[in-house]
């Protein structure tokens, strides 16, 4: 299964995308367009699951910590469950990210059936 994707924002995108490939019950889209939320880095669509990769260097300045905010409300008042992993975890505790999602896969899945 070919699973490079030009649409990665960067290489970190690419590995948190990867491993959510490694969840089982996690299908999600790569740069998602959500009505009333704008772009997501990946979106679960059936389970309501959004998963981003946040690093310091595109959410440092006041004005981007403002969007991201409210994207996140946003997302809430949608029923979403947003998900959020550093560039550190991603690349250095992958089994915690894994771990994680899971979790949320397996919560999820038990509400929306």
């Amino acid at each position: 299964m070919e699973i490079a994707d030009e649409r990665a924002a960067n290489p970190f995108e690419s590995v948190l995308r990867w491993l959510c490939l490694q969840v089982p019950g996690l299908c999600v889209t790569l740069q998602a367009t959500i009505d009333g939320v704008g772009r997501v880095d990946l979106f679960d669509e059936r389970l309501g699951i959004v998963v981003e990769a946040e690093s310091f260097e595109f959410h440092g300045s006041l004005d981007a910590f403002r969007r991201d905010v409210t994207r996140y409300t946003a997302c809430a008042r949608r029923g979403l469950v947003v998900v959020r992993f550093t560039w550190q975890q991603v690349m250095y505790d992958p089994a915690y990210v894994i771990a994680a999602l899971t979790d949320v896969v397996n919560r999820r899945s038990q509400q929306v059936g």
